[in-house]
């Protein structure tokens, strides 16, 4: 009974030191690395013994290196899919929509295709439109024939 105690200890305290990586703040680290020392003093309570302290401590290191890893792997993996930001250099251009911004969609300028989101509402397939702002992901534009 006491060894599902341990295990549930070190299994919530390893998942809360991934969490981390994702949810900055120290509070997870901080919660998960005293679940993962209550699990060595329950172990310890079980097993009395310098030896097998020694054992479950060299256990408990390689699977938090473990957790580290894959969780910096994860990381790294999410941070190629998340697209460039768009250079500021491109508001004030002119460009055409490719297709219709209801309100997002996809604009031409100078020949490369981009994601936009119209700033005023639909826009149709073919118009031209000036960029007013550039975000993470997208651009935002408006018609330019409201001018």
């Amino acid at each position: 009974m006491e060894m599902i105690v341990v295990w549930t200890l070190v299994l919530v305290g390893l998942f809360l030191l991934y969490l981390e990586f994702f949810f900055p703040g120290a509070i997870l680290a901080v919660i998960g690395s005293s679940l993962l020392l209550a699990s060595a003093y329950v172990f310890h309570w079980m097993r009395p013994g310098a030896t097998h302290l020694v054992k479950y401590f060299l256990v408990l290191s390689i699977a938090i290196f473990t957790v580290v890893k894959f969780a910096s792997w994860r990381l790294h993996i999410m941070a190629k899919k998340i697209p460039p930001p768009y250079p500021k250099d491109l508001v004030g251009k002119k460009g055409k929509t490719a297709t219709k911004l209801t309100p997002a969609g996809r604009i031409f300028i100078d020949d490369k295709i981009f994601q936009a989101q119209s700033l005023t509402g639909p826009i149709g397939r073919g118009e031209d439109v000036t960029i007013v702002r550039a975000e993470e992901s997208h651009l935002i534009v408006e018609s330019t024939r409201l001018e």
